[in-house]
């Protein structure tokens, strides 16, 4: 569930986040569950997706904490689940506003290298625009009193941010008034859906625990369909799906000699009888 409540967004602003921070979150949501948690958060992914280094990986994630922002477990040797703290959805009110992070301006590389609090101001100026039919009007004056105030910048600082923003947003000053308006192409959802994204993290998290490859597309592609299959089977498919594919590498293995390699792979039949008899 790829959704940010407005009500976290503004606690952002006050925690005084760096790019890096923001970057690190907006990336963690696409894999969230309705409690607001992320799991199977693993260091080299997300480096390689936001083109940082190991060190600074282990660093947002203390310096998170430390803000109170996240919630960190380590859920095995490799990994982390991570919760948002506060972006709790499980009573289903969406009418309490929030940002969807499946757009394509999340994952852009024009997004990822902004300054923090202009990646803050395209979610202000996304959750205005979105809530008022696609567009944000207010006075000029109004506006930079507002964003000075809140971003605790100058009105020089203020116009450097609108400039580096121009590649997502509309400016119009139409008689002492701001109209903005989204790029449409900047916001538009990314193919794959919010549950695909997230199902694929869960089968792939659980295959890397395990060690098992996921290069036969096929075979992930099927399991991920088991774990669609069976989610109304269980409250907790999470740990079922885990516990399959753990499962799955022991009947693998299950006649094995001492010495014989462990064969680690992915086959979806087994892994689909395991659910059928545990559940």
């Amino acid at each position: 569930m790829q959704k940010i409540k407005l009500s976290v967004i503004n606690t952002w602003t006050s925690k005084e986040l760096t790019a890096a921070e923001v970057n690190f979150l907006i990336y963690i949501s696409h894999y969230q569950d309705n409690t607001g948690k992320s799991i199977g958060i693993y260091y080299k992914d997300t480096c390689m997706a936001l083109d940082i280094s190991v060190q600074t990986f282990y660093n947002i994630i203390k310096s998170l904490t430390d803000k109170d922002v996240i919630a960190v477990t380590r859920a095995s040797q490799i990994d982390y689940d991570i919760r948002i703290i506060g972006n709790d959805f499980t009573n289903r009110n969406f009418k309490i506003g929030y940002i969807n992070t499946n757009r394509f301006a999340f994952y852009s590389k024009e997004f990822l290298h902004l300054k923090a609090s202009e990646k803050l101001l395209i979610l202000e100026l996304m959750k205005n625009t979105y809530a008022n039919k696609g567009k944000f009007v207010i006075g000029m004056s109004k506006f930079y009193t507002q964003y000075m105030e809140k971003y605790k910048v100058t009105k020089r600082v203020l116009r450097g941010y609108l400039k580096s923003i121009k590649t997502f947003f509309q400016f119009v000053l139409h008689k002492g008034n701001y109209i903005i308006v989204p790029l449409k192409a900047k916001f538009e959802k990314i193919e794959k859906s919010e549950e695909d994204i997230y199902t694929e993290q869960v089968v792939k998290t659980g295959c890397r625990r395990q060690r098992i490859a996921t290069d036969i597309p096929q075979a992930l592609k099927d399991v991920c369909g088991l774990m669609k299959q069976y989610k109304e089977h269980t409250s907790d498919i999470v740990t079922v799906i885990l516990d399959a594919i753990s499962n799955s590498v022991n009947v693998i293995n299950m006649y094995n000699r001492p010495h014989d390699p462990i064969i680690r792979e992915l086959r979806p039949k087994l892994i689909h009888k395991i659910l059928k008899k545990n559940l």
